[in-house]
């Protein structure tokens, strides 16, 4: 008698008697195997009372009848356990754990286990067909990743890491309208965090960028903002406001005040120099610039754009790191020029001497226009907090020139990266930088251009000038030609014989008391202080 070569199922010999024995053997074991399910496979000893019928995988370990058959098939039928030996291939289903197994020739496996644990795919599409390109690819209208609570084995965070190899590589996140890119999160081509945006998928604007080493953040196209923020300690960084003039003579070796808040200083040059205002050239930020001509500057002959600044405008950048940025547009007609800057200090808050050398360096000057940005660090901003004077210096080099020199939108601000990373330049509305401006210096004048009224006595009027806004401190008044101003009482005007300061606004007050002294006037008449002529002034100043 022998058995079949799969399944073993016994073979009925021709000679064999009692024939429906075998066969009923061999439906038994068919009855088994079919469809083959099992009750469990983790029961170490036959059950108390199994039913007709049920199956079990006999797991390693077992006693009793179960005994040295590990990994059979355990079948109850007839009132007594028979045992099927498993071959490659076989399959079965346990009902307690609702799992499929498959036998592999050694153990059972869980079918399952495949679909499960996926390794090494090459692709992987959800509702669409991934491709080379996109070998991960999931259609859908919504996903969640949540995390896997500690009662479940877990710890309750969930964290995503997205990798790149190196540091110049990317790592992003890219958002898409219609497959066209709109904006950008992530670690873009180095280590700092950047938020990029995009009108149409190609020109991209950088509107963050979070530095990696110090945290600090900065906005590279600026900040939508009706209300600025301050940023630039400079005033009149774009050259707007020109209450003297917007063009003038600079003598040789003397410095002069030009935009208001600038003074321009040529050093040991020997020659003098046209200051004026200038429409910005192509290239530059603003509408407006400060452009120096000199004629026959020597070699090393040096000349600088100076601006002073009050303790209270910079006493926070105190050892801080800081950066100027500004347009530049400079050359020359022989030998060549360099570029340079030095910030100096006062001895003690605002007492206007400007002698201690914080910080000097030079700067590289651009080819036509072009932004220079210099880095400061905290050891060359020491002693800000007592005011300081910024110079942004240029040289004539190698042999005598004629150097022209253009200079617009300069900032000068706190720089927390410490990497010389300038912001745009801050744009301010040109009413707020005139009042900053109006703090240090005003200009009164023009044909019949009332500065005051007062009241009289017959030789002279008591005139009450006010300014626009507080001055720094006391201002100095200087006239033009104090002949060119006439006390007017409504029926004559009086030609004015001297004029003077009588009392001048400390520093929070906005009126002065001018005396003007004149001959035939009405005892108490109201009366205005007016110039009568073209180009006359009288000018308040408390510059540094």
């Amino acid at each position: 008698m022998s058995n079949s070569t799969r399944l073993a199922l016994p073979f009925i010999d021709g000679a064999q008697s009692q024939k429906h024995v075998t066969h009923n053997e061999a439906l038994v074991a068919l009855d088994t195997l079919v469809h083959l399910a099992v009750k469990a496979r983790d029961i170490a000893a036959p059950p108390v009372a199994p039913a007709e019928g049920d199956r079990y995988l006999v797991p390693t370990g077992a006693s009793g009848a179960f005994a040295n058959y590990t990994g059979a098939v355990a079948a109850f039928d007839d009132g007594g356990w028979a045992f099927l030996t498993p071959r490659a291939g076989w399959r079965a289903y346990v009902e307690t754990e609702d799992t499929f197994l498959l036998f592999d020739g050694a153990t059972w496996k869980d079918v399952g286990l495949s679909l499960r644990n996926l390794q090494n795919l090459s692709r992987l599409g959800i509702g669409a067909t991934a491709d080379a390109a996109n070998p991960l690819l999931a259609k859908l209208n919504s996903a969640l990743l949540t995390a896997r609570a500690a009662g479940e084995g877990g710890t309750g965070d969930l964290r995503v890491a997205l990798n790149k190899s190196t540091a110049g590589a990317t790592v992003s996140q890219l958002y898409q309208t219609n497959y066209s890119g709109r904006a950008e999160t992530g670690l873009a081509g180095d280590d700092n965090f950047h938020l990029k945006v995009s009108a149409d998928g190609s020109l991209w604007k950088e509107a963050l960028n979070v530095d990696s080493a110090s945290g600090a953040v900065s906005f590279p196209n600026g900040l939508a903002h009706d209300n600025p923020g301050f940023r630039n300690r400079l005033i009149n960084g774009n050259f707007d406001i020109w209450q003297r003039g917007v063009s003038f003579v600079a003598p040789a070796n003397s410095s002069i005040n030009t935009a208001d808040r600038w003074k321009f200083l040529p050093y040991n040059t020997g020659a003098s120099a046209t200051v004026s205002r200038i429409a910005a050239p192509t290239g530059f930020r603003g509408q407006n610039a400060i452009n120096a001509q000199a004629t026959g500057v020597p070699a090393n002959g040096i000349f600088a754009f100076a601006q002073r600044f009050e303790s209270q405008m910079v006493a926070d950048l105190d050892s801080q790191s800081c950066v100027v940025s500004f347009d530049c547009n400079a050359s020359t007609t022989a030998g060549g020029l360099t570029g340079g800057w030095v910030l100096s200090a006062n001895t003690a808050v605002d007492n206007g001497t400007f002698s201690v050398v914080a910080g000097y360096g030079s700067f590289t000057l651009p080819v036509g226009s072009g932004v220079v940005k210099i880095a400061m660090t905290a050891a060359q901003t020491a002693n800000l907090k007592n005011g300081a004077e910024l110079k942004i210096q240029f040289v004539q080099t190698g042999a005598s020139g004629n150097p022209n020199v253009s200079i617009g939108a300069v900032q000068f601000e706190a720089d927390p990266s410490g990497a010389g990373k300038a912001n745009p330049f801050e744009f301010r509305p040109l009413t707020v930088e005139l009042a900053m401006c109006q703090r240090y210096y005003r200009r009164l004048g023009g044909v019949w251009q009332m500065v005051g009224i007062g009241i009289t006595t017959t030789t002279q009027a008591r005139v009450a000038v006010v300014l626009p806004v507080a001055m720094r401190a006391a201002p100095t008044m200087t006239i033009s030609d104090q002949t060119k101003f006439l006390v007017r009482d409504g029926v004559t005007n009086y030609a004015t014989t001297t004029m003077s300061l009588n009392w001048s606004p400390s520093a929070g007050q906005t009126v002065a008391e001018v005396y003007a002294n004149y001959t035939g006037g009405t005892t108490g008449r109201s009366v205005q202080l007016s110039c009568a002529s073209t180009g006359e002034y009288l000018e308040f100043s408390a510059e540094l």
